[in-house]
């Protein structure tokens, strides 16, 4: 994590669901470490010609689920960085985290991203979950 990322995730912030803690380097870095740690999720860099330009996130994992997150700098929407990315790290999901079917909450504002999210086979759920709020949907996908 460097200067150039914290400002990319400064720019994107309005739709991070989880918004708050990484308004500087240090606590973005403690956000990495804890998140290298933890059993319960898998927090992986997306890069492009090594220009760190978004992340993915899988947490909560448990009784063959995961809950996505992603964010990619503006810069890249409309590129399918997200559905090269995830298409690499689904045999990873299926096979050693024994993950089958991940969750996501996007912002209904967040018109790239729903488009994204269709587009690589998530369907919209009629779930509710905590950590969502109402001004999101609730989308899933199955993985094979």
């Amino acid at each position: 994590a460097n200067y150039e990322y914290l400002e990319i995730l400064k720019k994107t912030n309005n739709f991070i669901l989880s918004k708050g803690g990484n308004k500087n380097l240090f606590k973005l870095r403690s956000y990495i470490l804890k998140n290298r740690f933890d059993k319960n999720s898998l927090l992986l860099g997306i890069f492009n010609k090594n220009i760190h330009i978004g992340n993915i996130r899988i947490h909560d994992i448990k009784k063959k689920i995961g809950i996505l997150g992603v964010m990619i700098d503006e810069n890249y929407t409309g590129k399918n960085i997200f559905g090269r990315a995830l298409k690499m790290i689904e045999k990873k999901l299926k096979l050693k985290l024994k993950i089958n079917k991940i969750y996501l909450g996007v912002d209904k504002k967040n018109l790239h991203a729903i488009k994204a999210f269709k587009k690589n086979g998530f369907t919209k759920e009629n779930l509710f979950f905590k950590k969502i709020k109402k001004n999101q949907i609730i989308f899933s996908k199955k993985i094979y």
